[in-house]
């Protein structure tokens, strides 16, 4: 009876607690503990692939890629390819200068007692005209370190680029030997009046062989250029000295040296000249010695001309340079040099050497 009264009991307090109305006690709330705030996230800027097309003519372009769509795919064009040109050797290059590339002689082949006239072709590379008294030196093949003789010397202007330009005067050997062989040097007159050789573009001190012989030693089949007179240059009429060679040739010290003058008349008749050739030694202006004073009828034309009597150089002493000069008198007894075509004063240089 008592277990059946307390069963009653709990089920009247459960049914009680059930259908009560207070409100409910909330559990308590724990607030989180703040973590440490991160700084925002700076936007990087993302680098965007170029494409890069090398092309052989233009240079490279970029081009933005769009994320939201997909570009259109380029069909890559091929590339023109360049024509390689064949290799070619640089000319060399030449430093500013005056240089001598060639010298031709006429007649050509050179024969004994002929007049050989020297043709120097000259390079000028200093990109200005040049003006030089020059010379064309004669040498025998057996003794190259001593003049056997030379051309009057010729103050020319020099044009840049190549020119071919004539020596003054003629050289001849003469007749009655066998063939030989010489060497020609050209040579120009620096501001102590002294010579000095003429180079080619490669430096070398040029110089040119060639081999004189009489006309019936010329080798079988060889033709010989037709002979022609000497032209009278085209200048104002006047009386000229072109040329000045001695006898004997080479002159040597002791023996009695005879001058002769080639003479140009271009005044249309003979004149009446008293003339005489002084000699000088180089860088003196007075003079070293002279010949007789000699009276010619210089005819028209070309002519060579010889001098009265004979100078000599004293027969002791090593070889020495010497500077003929010629000239004439007036009527009031006056003396005038002798100018050659361009109006120069006329000389020519010769060397005396012992026996």
């Amino acid at each position: 009876m008592n277990r059946i009264a307390l069963w009653a009991s709990m089920l009247i307090v459960l049914l009680v607690a059930g259908c009560a109305s207070a409100t409910p006690t909330l559990a308590p709330t724990f607030t989180p503990v703040p973590k440490a705030t991160q700084p925002a996230p700076v936007p990087t800027s993302t680098t965007v692939p170029v494409a890069v097309i090398q092309s052989s003519a233009s240079s490279a372009s970029s081009s933005s890629v769009s994320s939201s769509s997909a570009a259109p795919t380029a069909t890559a064009l091929p590339s023109p390819t360049a024509t390689v040109a064949a290799a070619t050797t640089p000319p060399p290059s030449i430093a500013p200068g005056l240089y001598m590339s060639s010298l031709r002689i006429n007649p050509n082949p050179p024969i004994r007692g002929a007049d050989l006239t020297f043709h120097a072709i000259f390079v000028n590379t200093t990109n200005t005209v040049q003006n030089y008294k020059w010379v064309v030196y004669i040498y025998r093949a057996d003794t190259p370190n001593k003049s056997f003789s030379e051309t009057s010397p010729l103050l020319s202007s020099i044009p840049v680029g190549t020119k071919e330009i004539q020596g003054a005067g003629s050289w001849k050997i003469s007749l009655g030997g066998p063939c030989e062989n010489f060497i020609a040097r050209p040579a120009f007159f620096d501001q102590n009046n002294q010579p000095a050789s003429f180079k080619q573009p490669d430096g070398k001190v040029f110089e040119k062989t060639f081999t004189v012989c009489a006309p019936n030693d010329l080798p079988p089949g060889t033709v010989l250029p037709s002979p022609t007179p000497t032209p009278t240059p085209t200048f104002a009429p006047g009386l000229f000295a072109m040329d000045l060679h001695t006898e004997p040739n080479p002159p040597t010290r002791g023996s009695d040296i005879a001058f002769y003058v080639t003479f140009a008349n271009t005044t249309g008749s003979p004149q009446d000249l008293k003339w005489n050739v002084y000699i000088f030694k180089p860088g003196d202006p007075n003079a070293y010695g002279e010949t007789t004073r000699t009276t010619t009828m210089l005819g028209n034309g070309i002519n060579d001309y010889r001098t009265i009597g004979f100078w000599h150089a004293p027969i002791n002493g090593p070889c020495e340079d010497f500077v003929a000069r010629v000239g004439y008198f007036d009527n009031e007894n006056k003396y005038h040099p002798f100018t050659v075509f361009e109006n120069q004063p006329f000389e020519k240089t010769f060397r005396v050497c012992p026996q």
